[in-house]
């Protein structure tokens, strides 16, 4: 046997709005929509990426002729600059070295021409000689 209620409620109708259908898909930080989690697990490898040759090209910078040749005839003249320069250099470089070893070979002439000479005849005197005062000993 069934119960009646013990309150009683009237009920009335409420238009339903139509709601807009769920989707199941997500998007990535890409924006391009994903269909669940990928099997390998790894949610990063989940997009397919576009091949390069696929992207758009777009218009590439493109000198003129007379230009290239201005930039090829002043890198030219830039260089011989810069190897005359450092062939100047060069030589200054290398007239100082001579200028300094005829400096030098002038000075010992000199100190020769300005010293005093004891002459050695006998060998015997150089054999008992000590090895500092042979080492003074030269042979003209």
């Amino acid at each position: 046997c069934r119960r009646p209620p013990t309150t009683t409620t009237t009920m009335t109708k409420t238009k339903k709005t139509p709601q807009p259908p769920t989707t199941t898909t997500t998007t990535t930080t890409h924006g391009t929509p994903r269909q669940g989690r990928p099997v390998s697990g790894k949610p990063w490898h989940a997009t397919p990426h576009k091949r390069s040759s696929a992207l758009k090209q777009g218009k590439t910078f493109h000198t003129t002729w007379e230009a290239k040749a201005k930039t090829r005839a002043e890198l030219k003249t830039l260089k011989e600059r810069e190897k005359a320069l450092k062939a100047a250099a060069e030589q200054q470089r290398q007239d100082k070295k001579a200028e300094r070893e005829a400096r030098q070979k002038q000075r010992q002439e000199n100190e020769r021409k300005s010293s005093q000479v004891q002459v050695i005849k006998s060998t015997a005197t150089i054999r008992k000689m000590k090895r500092s005062q042979l080492r003074s000993i030269e042979k003209r």
